[in-house]
């Protein structure tokens, strides 16, 4: 029927009219896709997303773990087998006086992947003393305003760099720390790093919480370093003053000996001299009336 059609025909209109949005949204987000995917794929055939810091030569950076982890970037991105473009990742990472050590090198050290790593370990790894690294490190101390983990991460790379044990490395680590914080570890005795890292750790949570316990923490050890010091004081001056008598029997029992020694020329005795003799004090004083009479 006539009429019939008409519905079915508004029917299946309807039906397309709330059909064609819908395809029209999918084939919108199918171009997005499609956009991203070749994005992403340019991205990959281009370099990797992993990024490499660079690296200046300076002291404080530690060059065998840069070179580790160069080599390892390298390999990621598959350019190991690929001389020139090892050479030209490294170049492209150095800075200041590595940069300029780089470019220095000769043509032939830069024609071998092998031949370069070589070349910058005999060079940066034998640039800074041990003594000096050495140094560094126990001068080392948790800075105001750094973080704890910043801190024994730092501890970690310096003490791996110099192969210190790890009995050395807790020894390193407890020593920078804030001196609530240390005393706190030290209590706890940690049998190596691991525990010295989780007592540190509960140390730093227990003075956020508590904070007065840090101020009468760093008033007991400044109480306990006053009394040392005055007993030290009160020791060092008994030294003295018994160094200064010791010194006074000394000179005294050497008179006694010289005196001892001496011959008197009056009356020929040993232990005095003829100006204390007595016989010339009693001479004297025989003498002393006759002058007054004759006065």
């Amino acid at each position: 029927m006539p009429g019939d059609e008409h519905k079915s025909a508004e029917a299946s209109g309807g039906k397309l009219e709330t059909k064609e949005p819908q395809l029209d949204e999918l084939l919108i987000t199918l171009n997005k896709m499609t956009h991203v995917m070749e994005i992403n794929t340019k991205r990959g055939n281009s370099a990797s997303n992993i990024a490499m810091d660079t690296f200046s030569g300076h002291p404080s950076e530690d060059a065998k773990q840069w070179l580790e982890k160069f080599e390892a970037w390298i390999v990621f991105n598959g350019w190991l087998q690929n001389v020139d473009k090892t050479v030209s990742a490294m170049q492209l990472k150095l800075e200041g006086n590595a940069l300029s050590w780089f470019q220095a090198l000769p043509n032939m050290t830069k024609q071998s992947t092998s031949a370069l790593f070589k070349g910058f370990s005999d060079h940066f790894l034998s640039l800074h003393p041990t003594w000096m690294l050495e140094q560094q490190l126990y001068e080392r101390s948790l800075s105001s305003g750094e973080g704890l983990e910043e801190y024994i991460t730092d501890i970690q790379r310096r003490c791996k760099r110099l192969l210190k044990t790890d009995r050395e490395t807790v020894t390193a680590f407890i020593r920078g720390l804030p001196a609530s914080v240390r005393l706190f570890v030290i209590q706890k005795n940690p049998k190596d790093f691991k525990e010295a890292i989780q007592s540190a750790r509960l140390a730093q949570e227990s003075l956020a919480a508590f904070p007065s316990f840090d101020t009468g923490s760093n008033n007991i050890i400044q109480q306990t370093l006053k009394e040392q010091q005055e007993a030290i004081q009160l020791l060092t001056k008994s030294i003295q003053e018994m160094k200064a008598a010791d010194d006074g029997a000394r000179i005294n029992s050497a008179r006694e000996r010289t005196n001892s020694n001496n011959k008197c020329q009056l009356c020929d005795r040993f232990g005095h001299q003829a100006k204390t003799c007595r016989l010339l004090n009693a001479s004297t004083n025989m003498r002393t009336p006759q002058r007054n009479g004759v006065l």
